[in-house]
């Protein structure tokens, strides 16, 4: 008995496992990468350039995040809400060192594409400096 309890003790002091990949599959992933510090935009930037599918998946995750914040901005507020995440997002792509172009490309597009399935109704201001 005492050595079951011995082994078990053992079993749950030991050393966590390496980190494991995230499953990019899963919805769940994304929003734990976007609680992170700076929404995770290093991670979801380093996804995008997997391939075209993955990058696919980046933004419209991140097109999905546009949407939130373009539900509650308001002209009358300078579009607040999706202007300060367009800024935050642009500011965690500027930490980025070589992939920060990759960054700016990647919100640009997303933005882009937002535009177009809102009718062009997002300020073109609020993006177009992205350009690649």
């Amino acid at each position: 008995m005492r050595l079951v309890l011995f082994a078990a003790l053992l079993l749950a002091t030991a050393a966590p496992a390496a980190a494991q990949e995230p499953d990019w599959e899963h919805p769940a992933t994304y929003e734990a990468i976007w609680a992170k510090p700076d929404h995770g935009w290093a991670e979801l930037v380093a996804r995008s350039k997997v391939d075209a599918a993955s990058e696919r998946q980046v933004r419209s995750f991140i097109i999905n995040k546009l949407e939130e914040e373009w539900e509650v901005s308001f002209a009358s507020e300078g579009y607040k809400p999706i202007r300060d995440l367009i800024a935050a997002l642009y500011q965690a792509g500027e930490k980025l060192g070589p992939e920060k172009p990759a960054a700016h490309a990647l919100l640009f597009r997303s933005a882009q594409t937002f535009d177009r399935v809102i009718h062009d109704a997002l300020p073109d201001y609020l993006y177009t400096f992205l350009r690649p």
